[in-house]
């Protein structure tokens, strides 16, 4: 099922099921009001949502309406912690405090979380603009030390993400600043066979001013799925309903397909041939973000905010 949050005046936003084709959906507020709530019961909450789902994309719900994605706040506007994680080998490999058995996180701040056609609003300032498209997860209840052959079962929602990062100087100094969420987060189900055990199988496509800038296959290049980051957070101390983990930029194993990730992009021009072209989002930019199946499908819709 796809579950979105509506803009409401609150922080919570109010809670709504968005059919499968993104065209339609309905208020949940007979069963829960924002998202925090159905995860603290998912067991409960969760199969009350998906009839609703069901009868949506059958035609049968009498109080469904257009699906506005303008009117989205990010699907989880308050987690209970975000955690940035560094996934993808290229990304990982910027990382040398980490060693390569163990994945690099960072935990980080939950109150800059936007919907995914806000407005990014840049301050003036020394430091440039950096933006890195790749997914995060929303779990459930997670015991320590869970084993990471459970750890994917907690696993309740998948969405696109894009991490805005102020830059200074080159890419290691750097300022997490906020982040934007697709309009809808999915559930693993949802994904079919474009979901194996923690892996998305997506094809990640991001365009900069207009141009086509990365198109990077999500499973290549993913040294640690989702259910490894779990496994590896949850070693010392449970992780509670609501925590979202972020992977990082999406980056290929091919490195001419394409970047996820400004940095990157600008960090590899330096390598290559000492000279920079891609600068640095300025007022007014556009990038857009999708991630579609091999099929074709757009199951998160597109993330699409200026600045």
């Amino acid at each position: 099922m796809k579950l979105a949050t509506y803009k409401n005046g609150s922080r919570d936003g109010q809670l709504v099921v968005v059919s499968k084709d993104l065209s339609t959906a309905h208020y949940a507020s007979d069963i829960a009001h924002h998202l925090q709530e159905v995860l603290d019961d998912w067991g409960f909450m969760a199969a009350q949502l998906q009839d609703l789902y069901e009868a949506l994309n059958q035609g049968r719900s009498r109080h469904s309406f257009p699906f506005d994605p303008m009117q989205c706040m990010a699907p989880m506007p308050r987690p209970h912690q975000l955690i940035q994680a560094a996934a993808y080998t290229r990304h990982i490999d910027t990382h040398t405090v980490s060693k390569a058995s163990d994945p690099w996180v960072q935990y980080q701040s939950t109150d800059c979380l936007l919907g995914p056609h806000q407005a990014v609003i840049k301050g003036a300032g020394e430091y440039e603009l950096d933006f890195a498209a790749g997914l995060t997860v929303i779990t459930d209840d997670v015991a320590q030390g869970i084993k990471p052959s459970q750890a994917t079962d907690h696993i309740r929602l998948v969405m696109l993400s894009v991490g805005w990062t102020l830059q200074k100087g080159r890419s290691n100094n750097s300022e997490a600043w906020a982040t934007s969420y697709s309009s809808v987060a999915v559930t693993p189900e949802e994904l079919g066979e474009a979901w194996k055990k923690g892996r998305p199988l997506l094809n990640m496509q991001v365009q900069f001013r207009g141009r086509k800038f990365g198109f990077c296959d999500t499973d290549a290049g993913m040294r640690f799925h989702f259910g490894a980051l779990i496994t590896y957070l949850s070693r010392n101390k449970k992780l509670q309903a609501g925590t979202m983990v972020d992977s990082g930029p999406v980056s290929h194993e091919e490195i001419e397909q394409g970047f996820c990730s400004l940095s990157e992009k600008r960090n590899y021009e330096i390598i290559k041939d000492q000279s920079i072209t891609t600068q640095w989002m300025k007022g007014e930019d556009s990038m857009r973000v999708e991630a579609k199946t091999h099929e074709g499908h757009s199951p998160f819709g597109i993330i699409e905010p200026m600045v």
